[in-house]
């Protein structure tokens, strides 16, 4: 940080492995992580206009994952969606899924959205995240269709 620089809000220190929660919600719950919690937020605005109780957990640890949020949202949210800019083999939607099947939570009606396993275009940031469905308008497409299965 620059000398003389002034912070606004005092830094505070975060317990490692916690999540926090944005927004509650009761028909879907958006697990997002990193640069995926802003396109979430817009996501659940979204939904909320649309009738649907929707929230957003900020997923800021991917490991250790906050287990005792992940059981809270999964008791309280019909879906879940886990949301991240990052491969879905071996990335954290999966580990969301390990953890809820370790801690005999049921993992059903859990959507995982991020990158398949495949080779990616070239492009602009927003144009690959609207090939891969990871903009906000992919994501509520993604959303709302699990919704009405």
């Amino acid at each position: 940080m620059p000398e003389g620089t002034t912070l606004r809000v005092p830094p505070k220190v975060l317990p490692i492995g916690s999540w926090e929660i944005l927004e509650e919600g009761s028909d879907v719950v958006l697990l997002a992580v990193g640069t995926m919690v802003e396109h979430a937020r817009t996501v659940c605005r979204t939904l909320a206009g649309l009738g649907v109780s929707a929230g957003v957990v900020n997923c800021r640890f991917v490991k250790p994952l906050d287990r005792e949020t992940l059981r809270s949202v999964r008791r309280s949210a019909r879906l879940l969606v886990t949301i991240e800019e990052n491969n879905l083999p071996g990335g954290f939607g999966e580990g969301v899924l390990a953890a809820l099947d370790a801690d005999g939570v049921s993992s059903e009606a859990v959507l995982r959205l991020g990158l398949g396993d495949a080779f990616v275009t070239h492009g602009s940031r927003d144009e690959l995240l609207a090939e891969v469905g990871l903009d906000a308008d992919g994501i509520l497409r993604q959303v709302r269709a699990a919704l009405s299965r």
